[in-house]
């Protein structure tokens, strides 16, 4: 099952916080955030972003 990383930009001054999810999909990863999101936070916050966390062994990099 992948790994999603959810960060939001929320506050002033502009602050993130991060959280690691296991999802089947993106879209579960979406409803896992939204539903762990706190009003506080959601009040303020003007970014989400969410990616595909990578196994660090899996990577390529240029030159390699």
């Amino acid at each position: 099952m992948p790994f999603y990383r959810i960060t939001v930009r929320h506050g002033r001054p502009q602050q993130y916080a991060m959280q690691d999810v296991e999802a089947d999909s993106l879209a579960e990863a979406l409803r896992f955030a939204a539903e762990e999101m706190t009003v506080a936070r959601s009040a303020d916050a003007d970014l989400a972003e969410i990616r595909v966390q990578m196994d660090p062994a899996a990577r390529t990099y240029a030159g390699e």
